[in-house]
């Protein structure tokens, strides 16, 4: 992406493109006033309100968009957003890392492993599971808050745990689950180190009930939209339960991958939705994580009272353990714990990719990793041993590089949204229309021509019936196939909304090779 000088960008013309277009919906509801959409409603779908409740918002993190923005295209804006974004993953977690008393190495292996890890990198393309910053501050301030008893920590800690909430729904409500456990474990792993006390002052209650009352007003568009379209079923949940294998999967652009073995491949191709299955970390972070116990064993051996686990790795992979277990598909069944968490678990019936739990069960797996490699690493007598270790993490990190990132070219995909914009603008100085609708030709991905119509419309400020989101509205017949005028006309009515008062462009394109053309633009023909 930097070396073509970003005249490409990751990953496809899918989902990166649709998280740009969120950010970019945020920039010109906050700076373009006349901009007809809203915080919670896009104009896509029309007349469809609160559509953004329909997938991550990203306004957790859109500042950092906001500010490119101001000098970049919208498309080089997003650029540097992920460029951003995978930056403070990085520090985020160094500071976190430190905190904890981890030496400079381990917390550097450690933070890259967090921020650029291979299932971080096999979802690329899922832009909104990027921006997990806040997830490593909430855990820093958390952890000063229990050292040392301020409130200004715990104020501090909540800001954050909001923040990642509204920067991405499944990172921030995987934060939110993991907390409680993480409390509890603490608990029963450090009952004097760990008093519960100073979360019973009463600044500490007040401050909980309004950050539960914010966010939930804040999420409020959310629970609308699940009452509107109802929740997940727990069989379309269960398609996107990982199972054992998930975690030796592993894409082929990985830098060390033709010297795995191909037992690996052969053992995960037939993975269901593979392509989010992409957990494995590599060989070397497991073998950093066997070496260091058999180094802390030794220590221990020679010094059985001065050497203890550290809790950075007790807490942690009890975490880690906790987390993977309930959201695994047990071996050999397919009978996961995750039911009783889509059962009881407030919010659980809109997590879809229960896979994507890794976010937040690697960042503790890292925490307890580097958290005893940087203990065994201070206390080892032996520089032959530190050596082994630093080698082993470098290697690690190493192993994360993918050596054939996916991309597409931005004037090629741009050249397609322009022919739409100009058939829209020619008809908008025809006609005074209401919104537009593309259809596009046979055999083409529906969603590389929905998302244009969608960019289209946000350049134009003219709405679209068309739209791409993680759900669809109640009473629009098909996202995958296009929609006659007789579909149109009832999405219309369905919607309250009486066909005749609107004036409705239809463009009829196809696509002839790589030659995409507009061959029909006329407002659409009513009544039937």
């Amino acid at each position: 992406m930097i070396l073509s000088g970003f005249r490409y960008s990751q990953q496809d013309t899918g989902d990166s493109v649709f998280n740009n277009l969120l950010l970019e919906h945020s920039f010109q509801v906050v700076f373009n006033h006349s901009y007809l959409g809203t915080a919670w409603s896009p104009i896509f779908y029309y007349p469809q309100g609160n559509v953004l409740a329909y997938s991550d918002n990203l306004w957790g993190s859109a500042p950092i968009y906001w500010l490119a923005r101001a000098f970049f295209t919208p498309e080089t804006a997003f650029q540097i957003w992920m460029i951003v974004v995978a930056i403070l993953n990085f520090f985020a977690f160094y500071l976190l890392a430190r905190s904890l008393k981890m030496n400079t190495w381990f917390s550097g292996f450690g933070s890259f492993l967090f921020a650029f890890c291979l299932p971080r990198l096999g979802q690329i393309g899922h832009q909104q599971l990027l921006p997990q910053f806040y997830s490593a501050l909430a855990l820093f301030f958390l952890f000063k808050f229990i050292q040392e008893k301020k409130f200004k920590h715990f104020l501090f800690f909540e800001i954050c745990v909001y923040l990642q909430v509204l920067a991405g729904i499944y990172l921030g409500w995987f934060l939110l689950l993991s907390l409680p456990v993480l409390i509890l474990v603490g608990k029963l792993f450090y009952k004097d180190k760990f008093s519960l006390r100073p979360f019973l002052d009463y600044r500490i209650l007040i401050s909980v009930l309004v950050f539960f009352a914010v966010l939930a007003v804040t999420l409020s568009p959310y629970y609308s939209a699940q009452k509107e379209i109802g929740p997940r079923s727990y069989s379309e949940v269960e398609t996107l339960i990982p199972g054992v294998r998930s975690y030796v999967n592993i894409a082929s652009t990985s830098i060390l991958y033709n010297l795995y073995p191909p037992q690996l491949e052969t053992a995960t191709q037939n993975i269901p939705v593979r392509y989010e299955n992409y957990l494995f970390l590599g060989f070397f972070v497991y073998f950093l994580l066997l070496v260091s116990i058999v180094g802390f064993v030794l220590i221990r051996r020679k010094y059985p009272d001065k050497t203890f686990w550290p809790p950075s790795f007790v807490v942690g992979f009890t975490l880690f353990a906790i987390i993977t277990l309930i959201s695994l598909r047990i071996p050999f069944t397919d009978y996961s714990f995750w039911v009783n968490v889509y059962k009881f678990v407030p919010g659980a019936g809109a997590i879809r990719a229960v896979i994507r739990a890794w976010t937040i069960s690697y960042l503790f797996l890292f925490l307890a990793i580097m958290g005893l490699a940087s203990l065994v690493y201070s206390r080892s007598s032996s520089r032959i041993f530190k050596v082994l270790l630093v080698a082993i993490g470098l290697i690690a990190c190493l192993e994360q590089i993918d050596i054939n990132p996916r991309y597409f070219d931005l004037a090629k995909e741009r050249v397609i949204q322009t022919q739409i914009e100009q058939a829209v603008s020619a008809a908008v100085r025809e006609n005074k229309i209401d919104a537009f609708y593309l259809r596009w030709g046979e055999n083409q991905w529906f969603f590389d021509y929905e998302l244009k119509a969608m960019w289209a419309s946000m350049d134009l400020n003219v709405p679209t019936i068309d739209g791409y989101t993680g759900n669809l509205p109640m009473g629009y017949k098909s996202l995958v196939d296009t929609l006659s005028d007789r579909d149109i006309s009832d999405w219309l009515r369905f919607k309250g909304v009486t066909p005749l008062s609107r004036k409705i462009l239809i463009l009829d394109s196809s696509v002839n090779g790589e030659e995409f053309t507009i061959d029909k633009a006329e407002i659409l023909s009513l009544p039937f």
